[in-house]
């Protein structure tokens, strides 16, 4: 599945007066969308690595507000909701949970609104919707080509870090794609834990995105538990999750590394000074499950690798030799880290 077909997907949970005028947009617009924002009584929203325009009635693409924009009504934003939800809001309490839903193909819907809350007293879903964000999963073949020189001396624990939208679920993915296709020299047995569906996209147990050969995926199931799961019963090599976050998850990895696992999982971070002084990512060095640490920085085709930093020193190194990233070029808008990667 192409990206411009991922985008329709994306979109296919929208009204039809809202989806007919993104479904008439260029594909060399809609590539390089990421996100679509709505909020009820404003101007649909779509973001892109460099900024965030509007849509007119006619189709066209606006970057300031003028007469004649899209707006978002209340009975539109509760449609996609619920459609977001396929109608049946109860099964998917343990994503509300978190504030989203998730989509085939990956695809995450982020919800703001009124919470309402069960017996139970956890919360079942939102009413009096106020907006949506619907962020819209890529593959990128060959996303993760810097970040293999990483492997060269031997897989080795490894985290992706960086800021929302930076690429780190799409690395991820080629990650795993790369082991599991011997592209490191030998087929590498893979399990990845996709809490949230959103690496594999599996659909009726078929992944829509390619993660290789030699990978098995367990979804829909808490990543400690499945981290546990992939340990005892599938022998893995390595196992892939995302957005590890919690004490339990890192309970999880420390007694799964000493059965000669080794992980690789992202974490959120700002910059360097939140990534080292996050309690989680601390948590997580101190489980002994991590040599290497990739910090992201920009967004979307804009994403590049920051640093990547040996865990336990303070040398930073870059495709095997110690140095200050910035002589070499990786700050630089050309050294693009999606967008300019070699499709293999």
């Amino acid at each position: 599945m192409n990206n411009d077909t991922r985008f329709i997907k994306a979109a296919e949970i929208l009204p039809k007066r809202l989806r007919t005028v993104l479904g008439s947009l260029p594909e060399y617009i809609t590539e390089e969308i990421y996100e679509i924002r709505l909020r009820s009584g404003n101007p649909i929203m779509l973001s892109t690595a460099s900024e965030q325009v509007m849509l007119t009635e006619m189709g066209n693409i606006a970057r300031i507000m003028r007469s004649g924009l899209i707006t978002v009504s209340d009975s539109e934003l509760k449609e996609t909701y619920l459609n977001a939800c396929g109608n049946t809001v109860h099964a998917h309490t343990e994503e509300l949970l978190k504030g989203f839903v998730t989509l085939s193909c990956g695809h995450r819907v982020g919800i703001c609104g009124r919470a309402v809350y069960g017996a139970d007293g956890k919360i079942s879903g939102f009413e009096e919707i106020t907006s949506l964000n619907i962020r819209i999963s890529r593959q990128v073949p060959g996303a993760a080509n810097k970040i293999m020189s990483v492997f060269k001396n031997g897989i080795c624990g490894t985290i992706i870090a960086g800021p929302p939208a930076s690429g780190k679920t799409t690395i991820l993915r080629d990650i795993a794609r790369q082991f599991s296709k011997g592209f490191t020299g030998k087929y590498i047995k893979v399990c990845v834990v996709d809490e949230r569906n959103e690496i594999a996209a599996a659909s009726r147990g078929i992944p829509q995105n390619d993660l290789g050969y030699s990978t098995d995926i367990i979804t829909g199931i808490k990543k400690s538990e499945g981290i546990e799961i992939a340990t005892r019963c599938m022998a893995p090599d390595v196992i892939i999750c995302d957005e590890t976050g919690s004490e339990q998850e890192a309970e999880a990895i420390a007694a799964s590394v000493n059965s000669g696992v080794v992980f690789i999982t992202s974490i959120h971070c700002g910059n360097r000074n939140e990534l080292v002084s996050g309690a989680i990512y601390r948590r997580l060095t101190a489980t002994g499950a991590f040599k290497k640490t990739v910090l992201l920085s920009g967004r979307g085709a804009d994403s590049r690798i920051e640093e990547i930093i040996t865990v336990g020193g303070e040398k930073r190194e870059i495709d095997g030799s110690y140095t200050d990233p910035r002589s070499l070029g990786l700050r630089s808008s050309a050294e693009k880290l999606i967008a300019a990667s070699a499709v293999q």
